[in-house]
């Protein structure tokens, strides 16, 4: 299935805490904007040493701290993991070595972090973090099971997949894809369509379930 993408949130930041002052830095369109801060939900739990040199051996699964803070969605833990295995193993798009931490949120918690990084208070689909490589940290994807659950219809694809394309999504700004111009943007389209498509293939899209309370 072509998937297109029918919203202006996407946004994209970096990691970890505590907050610091706004660095001021941010690219802006109506697709994608990107900001230069740390991460408002996790805190790196280890100081790593700076990543080796990569090697030719298959690589051992990334450590993928998940975090739901919404109760009416419920999450296959391992996965939801395997998500991400499977993107590192296409080995197509250079996401940074170190744990990636992937946090489903309220809508209210999505709205005040959209508020506090765009200064826009409305509900937004997905915020990434950048993350502290040389501390072993790859970044965050803060996701919003609201909106997938609420703007499914609108791409004609199930819940689960909606908000898989969200995780993809924040995968793809990890590893540098952006969609500020149209050259940017079929790109990014592009490798969202390559990914959910080979998720697919392999039986690996999450069966999320979401129950408005």
């Amino acid at each position: 299935m072509t998937i297109e993408s029918g919203t202006d949130n996407w946004t994209n930041a970096p990691s970890p805490t505590p907050r610091p002052p706004p660095s001021g830095r941010a690219l802006s369109s109506p697709f994608s904007i990107r900001f230069m801060r740390e991460s408002p939900t996790r805190k790196p739990t280890r100081n790593l040493n700076p990543p080796r040199p990569k090697s030719t051996k298959k690589r051992k699964p990334r450590s993928v701290h998940l975090h739901n803070g919404c109760r009416d969605l419920s999450v296959p833990l391992a996965d939801t993991r395997r998500v991400f295995h499977h993107l590192d193993n296409l080995a197509a798009w250079p996401v940074p070595e170190g744990e990636l931490s992937v946090a489903f949120l309220t809508r209210e918690h999505m709205c005040r972090l959209h508020s506090d990084f765009l200064q826009d208070d409305s509900l937004t689909d997905v915020i990434t973090f950048e993350g502290a490589p040389e501390a072993g940290l790859a970044g965050e994807i803060c996701v919003a099971p609201v909106q997938a659950h609420e703007f499914k219809g609108a791409r004609r694809l199930p819940f689960a997949e909606e908000l898989t394309l969200y995780l993809v999504h924040g995968y793809l700004h990890l590893a540098g894809l952006d969609d500020v111009d149209p050259t940017a943007r079929k790109k990014m389209r592009a490798a969202e369509r390559r990914a959910m498509d080979h998720l697919r293939a392999v039986d690996a899209i999450p069966r999320f379930n979401f129950r408005p309370g």
